[in-house]
């Protein structure tokens, strides 16, 4: 037996979703990470009932972050960063002294970016190309907004000329192929309780006079 789920709430629930997470994520140092999860949590819960196959929606979104996150990003930041230590002379960076330690970043920025990919992609179904130039700017961003880091992209290396786009490269490539992910594993995932996502259709045979 299907469990009852309610379709009008599924689109408006996804987006209050999608909007408390960005929206929490710069205000998460003013009114606390604590006040953020108070909100997030109970639309999370209603979301199993509310919104149709949202387990689907979960587990693709989180998988697909933490291994594009964990390999891509990871991996792609370990390399950006020991450009930067080469073209650098004098001074090795001090974000690039733990491998290890980099790719678990990676996979924890995929944990929180993940999800929101896939809430995404069951609303608009957004081109890969477009999530990828999004999440580059958001993520070379995020570098900026950090004094540390920013000190780093600045006077280390080469400088911004190569830095930033080299940067901005490996968050841009991250969320391409995140979403690219994303939208592999929920179209392949196995089907869990809930109604279909597509509408049943019958067709009706025409009455014979």
């Amino acid at each position: 037996m299907a469990l009852r789920t309610y379709p009008r709430l599924e689109r408006p629930w996804l987006m209050a979703m999608l909007l408390i997470g960005l929206a929490g994520s710069p205000l998460t140092g003013i009114v606390g990470a604590g006040a953020i999860f108070a909100l997030m949590l109970p639309l999370l819960i209603g979301a199993f009932v509310v919104v149709p196959r949202f387990p689907r929606l979960l587990v693709s979104g989180v998988v697909a972050g933490v291994v594009t996150g964990a390999v891509v990003l990871g991996g792609l930041l370990r390399l950006a960063m020991r450009v930067v230590a080469l073209a650098d002379g004098e001074l090795e960076p001090v974000f690039t002294s733990d491998t290890v330690f980099i790719v678990f970043i990676g996979g924890f920025l995929g944990l929180a970016v993940g999800p929101a990919v896939a809430v995404m992609e069951r609303l608009w179904r957004p081109r890969a190309i477009y999530v990828g130039l999004a999440i580059g700017f958001l993520g070379i961003g995020m570098f900026l907004l950090s004094p540390d880091l920013r000190s780093e992209l600045f006077e280390l290396g080469a400088g911004p000329l190569l830095n930033l786009p080299m940067f901005t490269a490996a968050f841009g490539l991250f969320g391409w192929t995140m979403a690219i992910g994303v939208g592999w594993l929920q179209r392949r995932l196995p089907m869990t309780p809930g109604r279909s996502l597509a509408a049943p259709v019958e067709l009706l045979e025409p009455a014979v006079a």
